[in-house]
């Protein structure tokens, strides 16, 4: 995936006279220099960037030339180079209805910068087949031609974040408290044309490092715990795996090597989500029944009974037919959409596929609280967390009973008899997950 910038071009004046060392040679290919009145979207749109040291000339894409010149550019770009998909830098300082075009002629997925934090309005920038010109008005576009991009970084759900878990030692309006969070998740998923598709995020270079934020490291645990188990693209920033601590641009865009690449506990965190994601992709049995058929077909020594059904009935309560589950909006995509089972304001619990994550904003003391997961497996199923290796049995009526009296880690339960041949806790890797010991 390539971060590109079609918004602008540098240059070292605000009034520059000679073009024709740019790529767009002409003066009409450049709207006239005015400072951005953020706010108002049309300045936002055609307004300069950057400063008066180094001024961002703001490319015209009113400008047919220029339209037809970029899509011609992106193809040949993305063919040459093999790309498999565009970060669209600044995509909110272009016009809407500028980006289906464009992304038409690349031909791969596009995730577009949105710099947004109201989930509505963000929201206009994501393309929906069912409503392409749905927000073509409020994002600057004629009102009639198709706008938005595939994706768009999940800004609103960041600051969600930041609200829920950071630690910061400072009180602060709605933050620590994960009924809020449930809330704005669900308002996402109603109101975003495909959340699974979204960038979810806990660091980028434009807003400040998490652990300078917070001052407990399982805020940030439980954070990214919650990022992997949520609907979307889980994105992370290089040195957030070190701890890194820098505020505001620029001072988040440290150098890596200084680290060392220290194996960290974020490190071994993050890994382990990793592959837990790959797990739920291509083998959790509570996927859709056609992906299982087509693995087993492609393993022929597979037994039959773990991908129609048989193992399935027997560690949930419910007869499940994998295919009516609440599936994620994408018609491409094969995982199951996640599902909030109970939320406090301090613990929440979320279901996707046969897997559970139970995440907290205690942070690291120990505290003397517990609480009640209910899953939807049978009474005594065993499962295992998969972070700690602890095992953890169903009681009556699907309850797993949580506690904290070791501090605020994050869990993520899975029926031990899945785990088989998956590489998690003590577990032979293997090709065929769930059929070896």
């Amino acid at each position: 995936m390539v971060d590109i910038v079609v918004n602008h071009v540098a240059s070292i004046t605000t009034t520059p006279q000679d073009y024709s060392s740019f790529y767009f040679k002409k003066e009409s290919q450049y709207h006239p220099y005015c400072s951005i009145n953020y706010g108002d979207t049309r300045s936002e749109q055609q307004c300069w960037m950057g400063d008066a040291k180094v001024a961002l000339m703001d490319v015209n894409t009113e400008d047919a030339d220029v339209v037809s010149s970029y899509a011609s550019w992106i193809k040949d770009f993305v063919r040459e180079y093999q790309i498999d998909g565009l970060r669209l830098d600044a995509a909110k300082h272009i016009r809407g209805d500028f980006w289906p075009g464009f992304c038409k002629s690349s031909d791969v997925f596009c995730m577009g910068e949105v710099y947004e934090q109201d989930v509505r309005r963000a929201s206009l920038w994501q393309l929906n087949p069912s409503q392409p010109t749905a927000g073509s008005q409020e994002t600057g576009g004629n009102g009639q031609d198709p706008a938005g991009m595939d994706s768009i970084l999940n800004f609103p759900l960041y600051w969600e974040l930041v609200k829920a878990f950071a630690i910061t030692g400072q009180s602060s309006t709605g933050a620590l408290d994960l009924t809020l969070l449930e809330g704005a998740l669900g308002r996402m998923k109603s109101t975003f044309p495909d959340i699974s598709s979204l960038g979810n995020f806990l660091e980028n270079h434009d807003v400040p490092r998490w652990s300078g934020i917070s001052v407990d490291p399982q805020s940030l645990f439980n954070a990214i715990t919650l990022l992997y188990m949520s609907d979307g693209i889980p994105i992370i920033y290089y040195g957030l795996e070190q701890f890194y601590k820098g505020g505001a641009d620029p001072a988040n865009r440290e150098a890596l090597w200084p680290s060392g690449y220290q194996n960290t506990t974020a490190l071994e965190l993050i890994k382990t989500l990793n592959k837990l994601r790959k797990w739920m992709a291509d083998v959790d049995p509570v996927v859709p029944m056609q992906r299982r058929r087509q693995h087993a077909n492609e393993k022929s020594s597979m037994k039959q009974d773990h991908f129609n059904g048989g193992l399935v009935e027997k560690i949930f309560r419910n007869k499940v037919d994998p295919t009516k589950r609440d599936l994620v909006k994408s018609e491409n995509s094969t995982a199951l959409s996640s599902q909030i089972v109970g939320a406090t304001q301090q613990v929440m619990a979320i279901v996707r596929g046969s897997v559970i994550g139970v995440v907290t904003n205690i942070g690291s003391p120990p505290q003397n609280i517990s609480f009640p997961v209910l899953t939807p497996y049978q009474r005594n199923v065993a499962t295992t967390d998969i972070l700690s290796c602890n095992q953890y049995a169903v009681g009556s009526d699907g309850i797993v009973s949580v506690e904290y009296s070791k501090g605020g880690r994050p869990i993520i339960l899975v029926p031990s008899v899945y785990l088989r041949g998956s590489g998690f806790c003590g577990h032979t890797p293997s090709s065929l997950f769930g059929l070896q010991s």
